[in-house]
């Protein structure tokens, strides 16, 4: 994932108009976009570890009408203290005070090796990251859940637990366990520092739960209130469309994104690919609201 300096760009970081080097954000905006125009729906949740982690960050801090996402959890990496941005693209910044916390709220759940030398608990450079010279450099772990804790509107001062784990990472059977109570939105922002663990500490034991995937699930169904998500019947799809009456091809002139006043129906109609699956402030979304810009059948 393209989270940081790669020998492979061809653009320099701070370069974000570059076209010939990945734009992560885009590709997964076009992804959740592709299969919500396929009758998907539910919330988003992503799951990475190392650099896959450092990618759930970045689509978390950039979270909003295109990347709507409600969870990440971020094994063995936290956030980019630096650069604010970088690479190509608008979904690009590195942490939420970056965007000025004005971003969409979301839940996360961090785990990490207090021990690790890949990337280091303390935070600052990483030789993953280029070394001291690239200008990449990460928060202190507890300073990337505080950013976090902050952004969700969450108290600063977390609930401190001990937690013993198995010792597969290195560690000495210890842990400690951060949460940070009263969120807005029932948001959950939690971290798990596996004592004396290095970067294999996202396949943890705690207090006999795996994290892969038995913690993971449990941090995903709070979120969704405790409920259990009903499978669709095998085959089940979106029903077929029909041409759309005509009297009924028009935009909501009063529908906006949740996340913009600035995005109406309009400026839905500039990407209807990417921007119909988004939605207002009361879940409506652009589909339903904007069928002159949405609906290819009027």
């Amino acid at each position: 994932w393209n989270t940081g300096p790669k020998d492979t760009n061809n653009c320099q970081p701070d370069d974000f108009s570059c076209t010939s080097d990945p734009d992560e954000g885009a590709f997964f905006a076009g992804i959740i976009s592709q299969v919500r125009s396929m009758g998907a729906s539910g919330n988003i949740y992503v799951i990475g570890n190392s650099n896959g982690a450092a990618l759930a960050h970045r689509l978390a801090v950039n979270a909003g009408d295109s990347l709507p996402i409600r969870g990440i959890v971020t094994k063995v990496t936290q956030l980019l203290e630096s650069p604010l941005r970088s690479g190509p693209g608008v979904l690009n910044y590195n942490n939420p005070a970056a965007k000025s916390n004005s971003g969409q709220k979301v839940s996360v759940l961090n785990v990490m090796g207090t021990a690790d030398p890949v990337i280091p608990y303390t935070g600052g450079p990483a030789g993953v990251l280029g070394g001291s010279d690239s200008g990449f450099l990460l928060m202190n772990a507890l300073d990337s859940m505080l950013a976090w804790a902050v952004h969700n509107e969450c108290e600063t001062t977390p609930t401190v637990t001990s937690v013993s784990t198995d010792t597969s990472a290195g560690g000495d059977g210890t842990g400690t366990f951060y949460t940070y109570p009263n969120c807005t939105n029932g948001n959950i922002v939690e971290h798990y520092a596996i004592n004396g663990a290095g970067h294999t500490a996202g396949g943890s034991i705690i207090d006999g739960i795996e994290i892969d995937y038995d913690l993971a699930f449990d941090f995903i169904n709070r979120n969704e209130g405790g409920g259990i998500p009903t499978p669709a019947p095998a085959g089940s799809g979106p029903e077929p469309t029909s041409p759309s009456p005509v009297e009924s091809c028009v935009d909501d002139p009063n529908w906006v994104g949740k996340f913009n006043p600035a995005h109406t129906c309009s400026h839905v109609g500039e990407d209807p690919t990417v921007r119909c699956s988004w939605e207002n402030a009361d879940d409506v979304s652009a589909s339903d609201a904007c069928l002159l810009s949405c609906d290819p059948n009027c």
